[in-house]
């Protein structure tokens, strides 16, 4: 079964079994499955938290290992069916290379709006990655004019719902990277070549990057940034 999921989305299923590797260290490293963040040396290390962002050159990288991060195991399981089921989907339209980097830049342009919006939470989990899919499957659909895009549409507004009534969840980790999403889809249908679809979707991760980068500079040299909400 598993070499079969594999087959038929080999970037979405890769990201899958690393989640669930990075969720099996926190649960040894905690003892637990539910409070797998609480004594994990690696969630201390990954979690998405501003203050602890500039205490090393790799305090960044947090902005993406949060992404593989979750608060138990319902957390995780419930991200990692969605990024398989969509991100299967948006490899049998542009393939697993593209696919793989609107994750990437999906996860960072999450994080990169949690830092500006809502720094003083500690976030984790790769909702911002599944938004930037969920997205990106709507604008396919869309440009098919076939009846997934009503479902799609569907299962966004569900998730957002759940997001506005659940208490601890990321609003802006969410509409980070559904904003992310919806910039990659622009870009990826409307290039036609696949060097200039490239060429969009590292521009985007380059502007996320540079978003987180110049956040965790201003917090370091003391400013304030944009008004906390």
């Amino acid at each position: 079964m598993a070499r079969n999921l594999y087959r038929q989305a080999p970037v979405s299923a890769a990201a899958v079994a690393v989640i669930l590797l990075v969720f099996a260290v926190t649960a040894v490293q905690s003892r637990s499955i539910t409070g797998n963040l609480d004594e994990s040396g690696l969630g201390d290390a990954w979690v998405l938290y501003l203050p602890l962002m500039d205490d090393s050159p790799f305090g960044p990288l947090r902005a993406l290992g949060s992404g593989l991060l979750h608060a138990g195991i319902g957390h995780m399981l419930i991200n990692v069916i969605l990024l398989y089921l969509i991100g299967r989907e948006t490899e049998w339209t542009f393939g697993s290379p593209l696919t793989a980097g609107i994750l990437v830049t999906g996860a960072v342009g999450a994080s990169a709006m949690v830092l500006w919006r809502s720094p003083e939470y500690p976030t984790v989990g790769a909702s911002g990655a599944v938004y930037a899919l969920m997205a990106v499957f709507v604008a396919i659909a869309y440009s098919r004019k076939n009846a997934q895009v009503g479902g799609a549409l569907v299962l966004i507004g569900v998730n957002l719902a759940y997001t506005l009534m659940t208490p601890g969840v990321s609003l802006w980790g969410h509409l980070g990277g559904l904003a992310t999403g919806t910039i990659l889809a622009a870009v990826l249908l409307t290039a036609r070549r696949t060097r200039t679809r490239w060429f969009g979707l590292c521009a985007v991760f380059a502007l996320v990057v540079a978003a987180v980068l110049i956040r965790v500079a201003v917090f370091s040299t003391g400013g304030s940034g944009i008004p906390l909400l």
